[in-house]
């Protein structure tokens, strides 16, 4: 028998394709690491050049993360006594094949964010503050500075959301996944008093329809976007594919908003414009017998983005509402009486918006409709 049967054993298992040692070492670098010393990769590809302070640090601390990375599970302190009626708020997302584009371009560094982004901002829809995130990190071969750059992405966008990093998993799966492929998929949790959670139950007649603009096309619709790039070589242009890498945009305004005019009721619903696009999001917060009108005219799609899409798709932008968020990054219904308050509100948090249409609510009970003109 060996006298060092585990370096053995450790030396079998690399040679299968798996590093345990490698795993090791990139825990204890994020265990250490602190991502305000990290390059900010994300900001400088924002388009969207609003600066975000932590908005979320200035409220009361909904709790405290007191055992995070690194153990079999994590352990989050609830602050209960600033709730009324104290409710769990849970979401979970990926980034879908973006993350293909990102590695075929080697440009990494927006990835992170888009993970947080996906996740965090179904949770800003409710007025959740969010509380702890966790990765799922899948990989045939673990890239070190691959999973660094990503993990940076990660834990800076945390940072912006208040949110901390309490755990997750770094898998290494050769066989199910090839060369330098990986996947990520992100689950976040966080709390809202029940009583002031925004949705369909608050949504009223003539109720103003508000977009949050879009950093581009977010995380959603890169199989068709990548099969148009191949299909299409005029579109495949070093600036282009940069705008397309562009990291999904972070709303905690929703939040912060939320919560600091919960007691006027000034914003009654918000949806995260992600796959299925405006009809398949926006309907999803309205009650029945609602109809959202919205004008085409008004929507914040930027001149790329339709280039891109009628140039890959060889139709009018419009006719793929059900695909892709057309500009929109979040839809708010508010108070139509407290518009210009709203309006206010988002100069002085230095956030970009438009009104793009209203809410129509019927007697009849019929499900929810979009009505684009």
């Amino acid at each position: 028998m060996s006298q060092h049967p585990s370096n053995s054993i450790n030396s079998q298992y690399q040679q299968a394709g798996v590093d345990d040692q490698k795993s090791h070492n990139l825990m204890h670098w994020l265990q250490q690491s602190n991502p305000s010393t990290q390059p900010a990769a994300t900001a400088t590809l924002r388009q969207i050049t609003h600066l975000k302070s932590p908005l979320l640090h200035q409220l009361p601390t909904p709790g405290e993360l007191i055992q995070g990375v690194g153990g079999f599970a994590s352990m989050h302190q609830i602050n209960w006594q600033n709730f009324t009626n104290p409710t769990l708020v849970t979401a979970t997302d990926g980034v879908g094949t973006k993350v293909l584009l990102a590695l075929a371009h080697h440009q990494l560094g927006g990835i992170g964010q888009d993970l947080v982004a996906m996740c965090a901002n179904d949770l800003f829809t409710l007025g959740a503050r969010p509380l702890g995130f966790l990765d799922y990190y899948a990989t045939s071969k673990l890239d070190e500075a691959q999973f660094k750059t990503v993990l940076q992405g990660i834990k800076a966008a945390l940072d912006i959301c208040a949110c901390a990093l309490a755990g997750g998993e770094t898998a290494q799966m050769p066989g199910l996944y090839h060369d330098r492929d990986f996947d990520l998929a992100g689950f976040i949790y966080g709390i809202v008093d029940h009583t002031k959670a925004l949705g369909a139950h608050r949504v009223q007649d003539g109720d103003a329809l508000y977009a949050l603009p879009a950093s581009g096309f977010h995380a959603n619709g890169f199989s068709l976007l990548r099969q148009w790039l191949d299909n299409t070589p005029a579109l495949n242009t070093p600036e282009l594919i940069t705008q397309l890498l562009t990291p999904t945009e972070l709303y905690p305004e929703v939040s912060y908003l939320a919560e600091t005019t919960a007691e006027t009721h000034l914003i009654h619903a918000c949806a995260h414009i992600t796959g299925g696009g405006l009809s398949g999001n926006l309907l999803r917060v309205l009650p029945p017998g609602a109809t959202a009108r919205i004008e085409l005219s008004a929507l914040p799609i930027q001149p790329w983005m339709r280039t891109v899409i009628e140039t890959g798709g060889e139709q009018p932008w419009p006719n793929f509402e059900n695909v892709f968020n057309l500009g929109c990054g979040m839809i708010l219904a508010v108070d139509a009486d407290q518009a210009p308050t709203f309006e206010q509100l988002l100069k002085d948090l230095n956030l970009p918006s438009c009104q793009i249409g209203a809410v129509q609510i019927s007697d009849h009970q019929m499900p929810p409709q979009l009505n684009l003109n």
